[in-house]
Formats: C-alpha cells, structure tokens, sequence
C-alpha cells in the first residue's frame, strides 16, 4: 500500500495509506476544499513518477511555507508564489492518475519536511 501526505495550513504532517488510484473526491476531503489545483514536481530520472502537489484553491490566502519548502528543495527551482491552504501531495502514474506515493518519495518529501 503506497502513501500520500498531507501538509493543512498550519502546517501539520500526516501521512494516509492509499491503495490504487486516488480520486478527485478523495483530494477534495483531503484538502477540505471544492475547487483544487495542482503544481507538479517532474521526476528527476525516466524511471519514477512525478510527486504532484494538490492544493486547497481556495486557501488561497493562507500561505504553505512547509509544502511550498518541500517544493522546491525536490525540484531546485524557487516558485515565485507559495503554496496555499491545505496540500496534498502524491505520485502521478504514466496515465496522469493520482496513486500513493513510493516509500522512497516518502522518505524523501519528510526527509525535507523535518530539516
């Protein structure tokens, strides 16, 4: 069973299992909002899929410094907006669903997290 985390708007971790392809409705009550979007962090090699970012769109006015941190130390790029309100973060498989973070991904995103 693969992962995906969960940074809410103050900040605070945590970690839900999932087993095969997350849906919208389950990003919609992860993130607690009706309209979200998504920022992607393209994979590093061929071989891993890329780690998406959902965000909680109408957050819009409560900052994520923690997700918007765990960005872009994965990416190496600085965005020039943070990331807002309550964010769900998990994998993308090669037909663009959503599924569960790998254990590595995981180890990798609270690795950066809880520097």
């Amino acid at each position: 069973m693969n992962t995906m985390i969960v940074i809410d708007s103050q900040e605070k971790l945590l970690m839900q299992p999932v087993a095969g392809i997350i849906e919208l409705e389950e990003l919609r009550a992860a993130t607690g909002a009706q309209w979200v979007e998504s920022v992607t962090a393209p994979s590093q090699d061929d071989e891993s899929t890329d780690i998406v970012f959902w965000m909680d769109e109408e957050g819009r006015f409560v900052d994520n410094f923690r997700a918007t941190e765990v960005f872009e130390e994965i990416t190496g790029n600085r965005l020039n907006w943070p990331l807002v309100g309550t964010v769900v973060i998990c994998a993308s498989n090669d037909e663009g669903e959503c599924v569960g973070l790998t254990d590595e991904q995981v180890h990798e995103i609270l690795e950066t997290a809880l520097m």
